[in-house]
């Protein structure tokens, strides 16, 4: 099934209601609209309606995303967790759920390829490997480098909108509306979709390295995933 089909499927409003009690309600933090649990399921209807409705017309805005900073110690900056409104985060794992669906035989989880190279290491196919960590990587990312790869299995412009609108919004400690600006590069980290188009953004070499050749010694064959 393509990326349009999975969209008319999960973007309904009886998948959107199922989808926030099942994955969204208690994994939900308030986000910068300061609008909590019991406030949003008190008019649930309506916030699906608006997801439901803006979604499909393409006029869907992300409110900015509310800013996090965990630690990483005393000699390195702060990671910056951006945490989405309640309602923001049920229309993206929604998204996710589509690009999940989308690209399912393409992304694979991390977990699953550290079980792969455990399982070569005890096989004796490899005696190493070689890890790489991409620095900045998330705050780095070229949009447009990232709509290259996109575009070649999402045609639909309600989801390429969507996608693009999700990028595109600042994460702040607080709003000030004079000082927001449009974020112009890299994937907020802590959404439900930043890891997968993480991985799509590595396509490209994951399709130049990924292979085994039996020309290549084992450290020229990789997979690589932001870490």
């Amino acid at each position: 099934m393509s990326a349009s089909g999975f969209y008319r499927i999960i973007f309904t409003k009886n998948h959107l209601h199922d989808l926030y009690f099942s994955s969204v309600r208690f994994r939900a933090p308030v986000g910068i609209d300061k609008i909590n649990r019991r406030a949003f399921e008190n008019n649930i209807d309506e916030n699906i309606d608006i997801i439901y409705r803006k979604v499909r017309n393409g006029t869907y805005k992300f409110t900015p995303y509310r800013e996090k900073l965990i630690s990483r110690g005393s000699i390195k900056l702060p990671r910056v967790v951006s945490i989405p409104t309640i309602r923001d985060k049920l229309t993206l794992k929604a998204l996710y759920e589509v690009l999940q669906a989308t690209y399912q035989n393409e992304t694979p989880f991390v977990h699953r390829i550290i079980n792969e190279v455990s399982v070569a290491l005890a096989a004796n196919e490899y005696d190493g490997v070689l890890r790489l960590d991409i620095k900045d990587f998330y705050p780095s990312v070229d949009h447009s480098l990232l709509f290259k790869q996109i575009k070649k299995r999402i045609r639909k412009d309600e989801l390429l909108v969507l996608i693009a609108n999700s990028l595109k919004q600042p994460t702040v400690a607080k709003i000030k509306k004079d000082e927001i600006h449009p974020n112009d590069i890299g994937i907020p980290q802590g959404l439900s979709i930043s890891n997968i188009l993480a991985n799509i953004y590595l396509f490209a070499i994951d399709e130049k390295y990924g292979n085994v050749n039996p020309k290549l010694t084992p450290c020229d064959n990789a997979i690589l995933t932001p870490s």
